[in-house]
């Protein structure tokens, strides 16, 4: 899912700014998110990734390396 803020006024995007920065970059430093991997792919195998995505039982991040 995503999020589009072109549209929102200047004054919420600072709001949002300072809550990410104040609330959600201490809990990252500290490790408290940690993203679930699906799979790591090596970028030879991007097509392998996009077949992947489209099956909806995948849960979790398909990440490509490099």
């Amino acid at each position: 899912t995503g999020s589009t803020l072109r549209a929102r006024d200047r004054e919420f995007k600072q709001v949002l700014r300072d809550d990410i920065w104040s609330q959600v970059w201490p809990k990252l430093s500290a490790g408290d998110f940690r993203p679930t991997l699906y799979r790591v792919l090596p970028f030879a195998e991007a097509a392998e990734a996009h077949r992947l995505m489209e099956d909806s039982s995948v849960l979790g991040k398909i990440v490509l390396s490099f």
